[in-house]
């Protein structure tokens, strides 16, 4: 089964946004629908120590596997 490459530098500057308007006060949902094997954890738990090192997100406290 051919597989294509996906970018993730989008899908982290998502999270970053949706991050941003948490902290701005804005509410916010995040849904990940794929078929498996896409990398929707890999793309979490890039994010979550993402989190734990950007001063910025540091607010943030993610539970990813």
């Amino acid at each position: 089964m051919r597989t294509e490459f996906v970018d993730r530098v989008e899908h982290m500057a998502e999270l970053r946004e949706l991050a941003a308007g948490l902290f701005a006060g804005r509410g916010g949902a995040l849904a990940l629908d794929s078929i498996a094997g896409m990398g929707k954890t890999s793309l979490l738990g890039a994010f979550s120590r993402l989190s734990a090192e950007d001063p910025g997100l540091r607010r943030l406290r993610l539970d990813a596997p």
